[in-house]
């Protein structure tokens, strides 16, 4: 059981270029692929919280 994160549940779940919109630097949001890659790789060693339904990753506004 996660204590630390949210729980990603199929209500809350919204796809990886859904999650994008969230994310703003200078104006701009990211591409989804860069939502992958700190999925799948990290940034300094923190991992975007996902969960797989079928083919999509999908994760949480909170996370």
């Amino acid at each position: 059981m996660k204590t630390d994160c949210e729980i990603i549940t199929p209500d809350k779940a919204i796809t990886l270029p859904q999650a994008a919109g969230y994310f703003t630097a200078n104006g701009k949001k990211p591409a989804p692929a860069s939502l992958w890659r700190w999925a799948t790789k990290g940034i300094k060693g923190v991992k975007l919280q996902t969960r797989r339904y079928g083919r999509r990753m999908v994760t949480s506004p909170g996370a």
